[in-house]
């Protein structure tokens, strides 16, 4: 009866052991996120950089909806983006108003 406690406790104890390495390697991925570089379009910008260039698009480049997930692909074709924005090109403020009229 005591073996199987003892047993218990000791695959208890391997559990708690197992967790907190995985909990250390959170907080050290977590830390070396603050220094990592960000890269966007290939190129390289400290954190801090980052993060400025984020603050000053507030309202200019927030348009993108999100969340965004790492990886996934984009919802518009190149093709697609280039289109709409030579859209935006072509229409101006005058058609803007005439196509927001009820």
């Amino acid at each position: 009866m005591l073996e199987r406690e003892a047993e218990r406790l000791r695959s208890e104890r391997q559990k708690i052991i197992e967790e907190l390495h995985t909990a250390r390697a959170h907080v050290l991925e977590a830390r070396q996120d603050e220094i990592r570089p960000v890269v966007v379009g290939g190129r390289e910008f400290r954190p801090i950089e980052a993060a400025k260039r984020v603050k000053h698009g507030v309202g200019i480049d927030d348009w993108i909806p999100g969340p965004v997930e790492l990886g996934a692909a984009a919802p518009l074709s190149h093709a697609e983006i280039v289109a709409r924005y030579q859209t935006s090109a072509r229409v101006g403020s005058q058609d803007e108003r005439e196509l927001n009229t009820g």
